[in-house]
């Protein structure tokens, strides 16, 4: 395995990660692990999950819809019953959505939308908490998205399933500050998890649409999952233990870039 930077920070602790079985998830579970933690990995998909738990030492699988109160809760009350502790929670299970403008989303896309990207992490706050508040406190980070500040079009309900998780955390900060909790939220830009290399694979033009998604990052390129894994290890850890309630971008200079001739397409360039 290769060195880590900030190594042995996590020695010790017990961490979880939801939607750990590929992508951002998957590389937060690796740094964590090679920081020296117990990490979880909570995921619906059964296949992937296991894999990963039998290539990667300190690396444990348990099957969890974050959807659904009674496996979450089962979930934390397993580690806690197997570990005696639970110190890091990095609440990550989430899906994409279809392009669909606000008006033509069906209810059914909104509700799954809500279930997983914001109940999800309210369950896996909650329950997490729960064990927390018994155990003398613990570190939550919550992945939301450049999409909980600003967005693109067809892209609403997604937005509104992300924004709702920077609402958690500050929920988190003032309700438990002094009971030793903190909980901050991510805001990753585009990230080449194995989805998004699909998506890009499946393009009509897929060199145009790397392209295009390198353009929308100041730094003009995409993320790799393992760089928005080193800024979660961080907000869990003890060095950021004078941050809570915060909702940091790790984005290439997403937000702060105002699109050009090199991110729009040409039906959209226009004064």
């Amino acid at each position: 395995m290769a060195e880590v930077p900030g190594q042995g920070r996590f020695e010790g602790r017990v961490t979880v990660v939801t939607g750990g079985a590929s992508g951002i998830g998957e590389a937060t579970a690796r740094r964590l692990a090679a920081e020296g933690a117990t990490v979880v990995v909570a995921d619906i998909d059964t296949d992937l999950g296991p894999a990963l738990a039998d290539s990667v030492p300190r690396i444990e699988f348990a099957h969890c819809d974050v959807s659904d109160g009674g496996s979450v809760a089962e979930l934390m009350d397993g580690i806690v019953a197997r570990h005696g502790r639970l110190d890091g929670v990095h609440a990550n299970a989430g899906i994409e959505t279809p392009p669909l403008l606000l008006a033509d989303t069906s209810d059914e896309w909104f509700d799954r939308t809500i279930a997983v990207n914001t109940k999800g992490v309210f369950l896996t706050c909650k329950h997490a908490i729960r064990h927390m508040l018994e155990l003398g406190g613990g570190a939550i980070c919550c992945t939301s998205s450049i999409h909980d500040v600003a967005s693109y079009p067809k892209i609403g309900i997604y937005a509104i399933s992300k924004a709702a998780v920077g609402a958690i955390v500050r929920a988190i900060s003032v309700d438990y500050a002094t009971q030793g909790i903190r909980a901050n939220a991510i805001l990753p830009g585009a990230t080449l998890t194995p989805l998004v290399e699909r998506e890009v694979e499946d393009a009509p033009d897929p060199e145009l649409q790397r392209e295009l998604m390198d353009g929308l990052q100041a730094m003009k390129r995409c993320a790799d999952p393992a760089e928005i894994a080193a800024s979660v290890a961080f907000l869990l850890s003890d060095d950021s233990s004078f941050m809570t309630g915060a909702s940091v971008p790790v984005d290439g200079g997403s937000l702060s870039l105002l699109p050009g001739p090199d991110v729009l397409g040409p039906e959209m360039q226009h004064g």
